[in-house]
């Protein structure tokens, strides 16, 4: 098996991803909304540094290895079979320059239809 992160990006990926979510307890104590904040394509494009790198590419693999693991446990089809990772990033790199004020998110879900079959 290829191994695309090692243990400790991960480990580093799953805080910079979840440490924010541990301040929103707080933020709901003084704000009657939900608070999230989408990271945008220009922060895909030029992260501040090497971490929210990786966290941005964590974020899109397991986004689209969680979709596809739902899509396969119904029965249909695995649309990632024989992709590699580096061309999703290389999407969404193109996706992220094409329209730097949508959300990663945005790009992921348009990434994920691309993907499946017509």
């Amino acid at each position: 098996m290829v191994r695309l992160f090692s243990i400790r990006t991960i480990r580093i990926a799953a805080i910079a991803i979840f440490l924010p979510v541990a301040s929103l307890p707080a933020l709901a104590q003084t704000s009657p909304a939900t608070y999230f904040q989408p990271i945008d394509c220009g922060s895909w494009v030029t992260p501040l540094n090497r971490s929210h790198a990786v966290a941005y590419k964590f974020w899109l693999s397991a986004y689209l290895s969680g979709r596809n693991q739902e899509r396969v446990s119904r029965g249909d089809s695995d649309v990632l079979n024989g992709l590699k990772t580096p061309q999703f990033y290389l999407w969404m790199d193109n996706y992220c320059r094409a329209h730097p004020l949508q959300s990663v998110a945005d790009g992921g879900e348009e990434l994920w239809f691309s993907l499946l079959p017509k």
